[in-house]
């Protein structure tokens, strides 16, 4: 399977129907990425291409492709004006999804005074989501938490509906900004940070985060032959 990739200007996602249709792509899975920094749309197709492909066929992802840049990317955009990734599997008739994997990457505040300083932007717009994510990432960059990285499963009317009321319980909150206060000092005795924490029903599950630890290893063996041939 030959993996197809577009790029979009944001404004015109009517070349992505065109291009299904003069290239003949017929695809098991899509990939849309959006990127803030340039307002850019960028689709990857996992398919083939150059294949005959019927009316219906043709139709149907048509009016699927539309359902998706209504109901998911346009109101992303809208809402949360942040970079994002959404990932749908598509069955042999064209048919999407109901329910996409979703990636939303957020930027702390630079050179925050504290720990609510740092989050307060990125769990304002992750909050209201807390029961659809599976995973909450954190990396730091010289002893400060730079990305807050969230994964869910969300469903289009979900999605609509946590946006249109961004809702968060008081124990959700809670816990994460706790969490957040030990995350925050961690950051602060590491240049390069990384943990990913598992969320269940809203809650993060610190007891099961995956670390990654970074270490320098300098290659000595040079300076050693060296040193040994002058002896």
């Amino acid at each position: 399977m030959q993996s197809k990739f577009v790029e979009l200007d944001v404004n015109d996602f009517s070349q992505l129907i065109h291009a299904v249709r003069v290239k003949g792509i017929w695809f098991k899975s899509l990939e849309v990425e959006y990127r803030k920094k340039n307002r850019m749309i960028l689709v990857r197709f996992r398919g083939a291409k150059s294949m005959i492909l019927s009316e219906d066929y043709l139709m149907t992802i048509e009016s699927q492709l539309e359902a998706i840049k209504k109901q998911y990317i346009q109101p992303l955009i809208e809402k949360c004006h942040t970079n994002f990734i959404l990932n749908f599997s598509v069955n042999a008739q064209g048919r999407i999804s109901p329910e996409a994997d979703l990636s939303i990457k957020l930027d702390c505040r630079q050179k925050p005074t504290n720990m609510h300083d740092a989050f307060r932007e990125p769990f304002g717009i992750l909050m209201p989501f807390a029961l659809y994510i599976s995973n909450i990432e954190f990396r730091g960059h010289n002893y400060n938490v730079a990305v807050v990285e969230a994964n869910l499963k969300i469903t289009a009317e979900e999605l609509l509906e946590t946006l249109e009321f961004p809702l968060v319980a008081p124990r959700t909150k809670e816990q994460w900004y706790h969490m957040a206060s030990i995350i925050f000092m961690e950051a602060k005795e590491e240049y390069r940070y990384e943990v990913s924490v598992p969320c269940v029903e809203g809650e993060m599950h610190w007891d099961h985060k995956m670390s990654t630890v970074q270490m320098t290893l300098f290659d000595n063996s040079r300076s050693t032959r060296k040193a040994a041939e002058g002896r």
